[in-house]
């Protein structure tokens, strides 16, 4: 991967977009795409695919093999501090979630409990207005 192509997708991953890194396999090309539904060339097309499915893959397109490695943002796992959260957030952070505890009770939702996890001492309703929420957020 070149300098700048790396800087690219540090900067994408940093301001949570998505990106696709089409590599042309005989001869090293490097495209940067931006998956977008108003993709009109095939190659951004199966970018745009492979970005949905968050599975990087090759493509044939026009005799010419790409390896399109995605680079998604961590999905998100918004959690109250009920019974299951303990283990629910620990399982998630280790499988790459963006971890987050939305409870005002902070006897329960506290560092003690849920360390290294972001924590927001509010109802989950006020919290969640101006919380991000996306196709990738649960």
């Amino acid at each position: 991967m070149k300098r700048e192509t790396l800087k690219a997708v540090t900067e994408a991953r940093a301001s949570g977009r998505s990106l696709v890194l089409a590599t042309r396999l005989d001869t090293g090309e490097e495209r940067l795409i931006t998956p977008a539904p108003d993709a009109t060339d095939a190659l951004s097309q199966a970018a745009l695919k492979a970005a949905q499915r968050d599975q990087s893959t090759s493509v044939d397109i026009d005799d010419n093999t790409w390896f399109l490695n995605v680079f998604n943002p961590s999905p998100k796992l918004y959690i109250g501090a009920v019974h299951i959260a303990q283990p629910l957030s620990r399982l998630a952070a280790q499988t790459a979630f963006d971890v987050t505890v939305i409870d005002p009770r902070t006897a329960c939702a506290s560092n003690e409990r849920f360390p290294n996890i972001h924590l927001i001492s509010a109802w989950p309703d006020e919290a969640l207005a101006d919380l991000p929420l996306d196709r990738r957020t649960a």
